[in-house]
């Protein structure tokens, strides 16, 4: 395989530095061919504006929403209505039940 057709980048941690170069990275490799397209998981949206300032031509965004968790109403959704990323929900019919089973506790995705 020479390339990918998109790479999914997730940053769990927000204290741990480095998302911001690593997104480039994938940035970097996309300019040489080795991948097609950029999308983000569970970012907010603070720290995808970041990673767009950036630079990085990020497509697409995969969140969790569901009727009980709704964080992606908080802000990240009109980013993306502005600069054009395509937005998918995960887990959209397990979420609350996941979520009260405390799976997602600590999620970074808050805004």
């Amino acid at each position: 395989m020479e390339r990918l057709d998109l790479v999914q980048f997730h940053w769990w941690d927000y204290d741990v530095a480095g998302y911001v170069e690593s997104a480039l990275e994938l940035a970097r490799l996309r300019g040489k061919g080795k991948i097609a397209h950029i999308g983000v998981t569970n970012f907010d949206a603070q720290h995808l504006r970041e990673i767009l300032d950036a630079g990085v031509p990020v497509i697409s965004l995969q969140a969790q929403y569901s009727l009980l968790d709704q964080r992606p109403r908080n802000g990240i959704d009109a980013l993306c209505r502005s600069r054009d990323i395509a937005c998918s929900a995960t887990v959209p019919w397990l979420g609350a039940s996941c979520r009260s089973a405390g799976w997602h506790a600590g999620s970074p995705a808050t805004s």
